[in-house]
């Protein structure tokens, strides 16, 4: 399950309102009594991530992303990659009631472009970024012999 926390407090630096993947396994390899979530890369990104071995510590440095909001999957879309490039991007999953779903893209489809571009130029990580702080874009997608135009007028889910 996926939601927000009210805020995260790494040291001397506080994040409000992250993400949040909520551990729900009672079973297998991702149950744990010590752990509760996943507060993700995200997190990171907002610092630069120094290993010391040596030491055995991480220090954190902020950059110029900590003060950004944490933002999630606002489209409702769950992309794969695919081929042997890793540049064929195809719809593995629309969320109820998003701006996918309403736009009318389904599962199956191919994402051809994305506001004029080429997906295979990007990949799925920058789609997915993409997809996580745009605020409209429109998509090309391929389903059988058809292409189409969807707009997705994305916003905060989580």
């Amino acid at each position: 399950m996926v939601g927000r926390v009210d805020a995260l407090q790494l040291g001397r630096w506080r994040i409000d309102r992250p993400v949040t993947v909520f551990a729900r396994a009672g079973s297998g390899a991702f149950a744990s009594a010590e752990s509760q979530g996943n507060i993700g890369a995200a997190i990171l990104e907002k610092f630069k991530l120094i290993l010391d071995y040596a030491r055995m510590r991480i220090i954190l440095e902020p950059n110029a992303r900590l003060a950004e909001p944490v933002e999630y999957n606002r489209s409702g879309l769950s992309l794969v990659s695919s081929g042997p490039d890793y540049r064929t991007i195809q719809v593995r999953a629309v969320a109820a009631h998003s701006p996918a779903a309403e736009a009318g893209v389904r599962v199956g489809d191919r994402l051809v472009e994305i506001d004029g571009y080429h997906a295979g130029d990007r990949t799925l990580s920058q789609i997915r970024t993409l997809l996580a702080e745009a605020q409209r874009c429109v998509l090309t997608i391929q389903r059988g012999n058809t292409r189409l135009k969807r707009t997705l007028v994305l916003r905060r889910m989580v």
